[in-house]
Parts: C-alpha cells; sequence; structure tokens
C-alpha cells in the first residue's frame, strides 16, 4: 500500500510536468534548421508550444485526476494504519486480561485442591459424607475446566497478537 501511495505521488508530479512544452533538440534537428534558415525548428516549437496551451485544459484534468487518486490512496493508508493499530492495541489489552484470568483461576485451582483433599481426609475419618466429597471433587474439576477454557483463550489471544503485528501468515 505504501508503494502505491509512492508511485501515485509520482503520477501528481509527472502529470504536473505535462503542463509545461517539452523540448528536445537533436543534431538532425539542428542541421535541418541551418539548412531551411531556422523557420521549420521555430515553426515546430510553436506548435509544441500552441499545443500544450490550448490542449482544452486536459493536461490540467489529468493533474487533478492523479492528486485525487493520490489522495483517496492517502486516506486509505491512514485508515489501514489506524486499524492495524487498534488491531493491535485490542490485542494487546486480550493477551493482558486473559493472563489475569489464567492467574485467578490457578489459585481458584490450587484453592479448590486443597479443599478436595481436606474433604477426602474428613470422608475417610467419617468426619463428612460421601456428598460432600463428591462435591468437593467437583468444585475442583470445574475450577481446572475453567482454567484450562482460560489457557486456550489466552493462547487464541497470543496468536492474535501475533498476527495482528504481522506475523508469519495472512489470512481472513
Amino acid at each position: 500500500m505504501e508503494a502505491s501511495l509512492h508511485a501515485a505521488n509520482a503520477d501528481v508530479g509527472a502529470a504536473r510536468s505535462a503542463l509545461f512544452p517539452s523540448l528536445s533538440l537533436s543534431a538532425g534537428a539542428t542541421v535541418a534548421g541551418i539548412v531551411s534558415g531556422g523557420t521549420s525548428t521555430v515553426a515546430s516549437l510553436a506548435a509544441s508550444v500552441a499545443q500544450v496551451l490550448f490542449d482544452g485544459g486536459e493536461r490540467r484534468a489529468q493533474v487533478a485526476g492523479a492528486r485525487a487518486a493520490y489522495g483517496e490512496l492517502a486516506e486509505n493508508y491512514v485508515q489501514t494504519v489506524l486499524t492495524a493499530y487498534q488491531e493491535v492495541h485490542d490485542s494487546l489489552t486480550d493477551v493482558k486480561t486473559s493472563q489475569r484470568r489464567v492467574d485467578l483461576l490457578t489459585s481458584l485451582v490450587e484453592q479448590s485442591d486443597r479443599a478436595y483433599q481436606l474433604a477426602r481426609i474428613r470422608y475417610e475419618n467419617g468426619a463428612d459424607d460421601l456428598l460432600t466429597l463428591l462435591d468437593g471433587q467437583r468444585t475442583r474439576l470445574d475450577a481446572q475446566d475453567s482454567l484450562v477454557q482460560a489457557q486456550v483463550a489466552r493462547y487464541t489471544s497470543t496468536t492474535a497478537l501475533f498476527k495482528a503485528l504481522g506475523g508469519g501468515w495472512s489470512g481472513s
């Protein structure tokens, strides 16, 4: 996209330079000018200048068209940069949030594991019934499941960040 922007800028310069008559002198034209007394060279030059001056505004329209194309490409470029910045910002936020969630759920898994161990010890010693032990086991498994889902979300957000930073592949 940046290369297209540079090319459009060059097109504007080329269109602007087309507003002015181009002069080219060669050895043949100089010899022909000497032989004919210079009238053909002057006539050729006058015709070239008149063509530029009386082209009906076509060259000015070409300049305006090139500037408009450049402006459109510049706007598209700015929009692309802003979109990319937003994607990186959103991905960074997602990574930070998902990491915080993983940290909290890791702590929850540790606590639910301790609670289950205590429930198991109490059940084995006859202080609690089987329902309390099963409830502790269910709580521990739910916490572990939530942790795994949070880890997957963290990996997904990290991958999205990598992609937003332009890493490795393109895709939809």
